[in-house]
C-alpha cells in the first residue's frame, strides 16, 4: 500500500522527527503538526495543505510543486537548496524564516507574512507578493525578476543592490524618508512611482 504523508509523519514523530527521500503526490493534508520536523530530499507535488503547522521545521533539498500552502504556518522555518514552483501561498506565515539557495517560481504569496525573514542567495521569478509583509527583512544576494510587489510593506528592509527594475512596485510601503530604497536599482518608468511617494509630480 502507498504510504501517505500523515503515516510517515506519525512514524517520524515516534522516532527522530525526520522525513527523508520521499515523494508525495496529490494529497490533501489537514491540520498536520510538523513542528520542528526535518525534511530532506522530499518532493510535494499537487498537494493541498490545510491549516498545517510547519513552525521551526527544516527543509533541505526539498521541492513544492503545484501545491497549496495558503494560510499555513512556517514561522521560524529553515530552507536550504529548495524549490517552490507554481504554488499558492496566500496569507502563509513565513515570518522569521531563513531562506538559503532557494528558488520561488511562478508562485502566489499575496498577503504572505515574511516579517524579519533572512534571504540569502535566493531567487524569486514571476511571483505575486502583492500586499505581503516584507518588513525588517535581511536580503543578501537576492535576485527578483517579474515580481508583483504592489502594496507590499517593505518597512525597514534595506533594498541596496536589489534589482527592482522589472518588478511592480506601485504603492509599496516604506518609511517616510524611503531609506529602504537607497541603492536599489529601478527603471526610468518607476521613478514616477517613487517620486509619488514624496508627493512629487513627474510630467
Amino acid at each position: 500500500s502507498i504510504k501517505m504523508f500523515i503515516d510517515d509523519l506519525t512514524m517520524a514523530r515516534g522516532e527522530d522527527d525526520e522525513i527523508v527521500n520521499k515523494i508525495y503526490e496529490k494529497e490533501t493534508i489537514t491540520s498536520a503538526d510538523c513542528y520542528q520536523v526535518s525534511f530532506q530530499n522530499v518532493t510535494f507535488s499537487g498537494c493541498s495543505f490545510i491549516e498545517c503547522d510547519f513552525e521551526k521545521a527544516t527543509f533541505y533539498d526539498c521541492t513544492f510543486e503545484k501545491c497549496d500552502l495558503s494560510n499555513c504556518n512556517f514561522q521560524e522555518s529553515y530552507w536550504k537548496n529548495c524549490r517552490i514552483a507554481n504554488c499558492k501561498g496566500h496569507g502563509a506565515d513565513l515570518s522569521r524564516t531563513i531562506l538559503k539557495q532557494t528558488r520561488f517560481e511562478e508562485s502566489v504569496f499575496a498577503y504572505g507574512l515574511f516579517t524579519e525573514s533572512k534571504w540569502e542567495n535566493t531567487e524569486l521569478k514571476g511571483c505575486d507578493l502583492s500586499n505581503a509583509a516584507l518588513t525588517e527583512c535581511a536580503l543578501k544576494k537576492v535576485k527578483l525578476s517579474g515580481i508583483d510587489l504592489r502594496g507590499a510593506e517593505l518597512f525597514q528592509t534595506p533594498l541596496k543592490g536589489i534589482i527592482l527594475s522589472d518588478c511592480n512596485i506601485a504603492g509599496i510601503v516604506v518609511s517616510e524618508n524611503a531609506l529602504e530604497l537607497k541603492g536599489a536599482v529601478i527603471s526610468y518608468s518607476q521613478t514616477a512611482e517613487i517620486a509619488e511617494m514624496f508627493g512629487v509630480i513627474v510630467q
